[in-house]
């Protein structure tokens, strides 16, 4: 990885963690851009430094569990988010657990990337760009699978003048269609929902962060 793609990349996570640990309007354009374009990213790396059709069944290995430990973290980090509500629509907020979750996914990534170097893995098998971006998907999963069960919309995209609806934005309606929950009756949450809501909505048998399950 060259300096300029370090600062770029140390930039962006920068960026989305400090927009929400100050509480930001949850927007389907944001859940899923950044882990997009990280993963993307983090996928060309690994093609240029290796070459998917040259991974091996031990670096495969690596690769496959740093991926997973990426996407175990990012759920648990999506799990300390406060979610509330504003004029109807969802806000979302990192906590003083999210940051600890954020310096243990720091801190586990470096462990694993240690033992496999010292297990004699492929030093370009697994791009941090791929990692990070793994880790925010799983954050944005679950994440949004909370901020579902509440039955109130996310808020449109920030780009100014934007006519038709984002895909993130068609993708979200689509699910809440397909999985409708009642709102809270006056657009308000009286509390953040738990992953357990959120699996519930999933499953189909939660009713809204203010009702019960059927």
């Amino acid at each position: 990885m060259t300096l300029w793609m370090l600062v770029a990349l140390i930039a962006l996570v920068l960026v989305v963690v400090v927009r929400r640990f100050r509480g930001t309007r949850l927007v389907a354009d944001d859940l899923v851009g950044a882990p997009l374009v990280l993963t993307a990213i983090g996928l060309f790396q690994l093609h240029s430094g290796v070459g998917l059709d040259r991974i091996g069944l031990g670096d495969g290995a690596w690769l496959a569990g740093a991926l997973v430990l990426g996407l175990a973290l990012g759920a648990v980090r999506a799990a300390t988010v406060r979610l509330s509500s504003r004029d109807g629509a969802l806000l979302a907020r990192y906590t003083p657990a999210t940051l600890a979750v954020w310096a243990l996914s720091i801190a586990g990534n470096a462990g694993f990337g240690m033992l496999a170097a010292a297990a004699g893995a492929h030093p370009d098998g697994r791009p941090l760009q791929l990692c990070i971006g793994v880790g925010l998907l799983g954050e944005s999963l679950v994440l949004g699978m909370r901020a579902l069960s509440t039955g109130l919309p996310f808020s449109p995209g920030t780009r100014p003048g934007r006519g038709a609806p984002s895909r993130a934005d068609q993708i979200v309606d689509a699910v809440r269609a397909a999985r409708p929950v009642a709102p809270p009756p006056d657009g308000e949450l009286t509390r953040s929902p738990s992953v357990r809501d959120g699996v519930a909505w999933l499953r189909g048998t939660h009713t809204g962060a203010q009702g019960g399950r059927r």
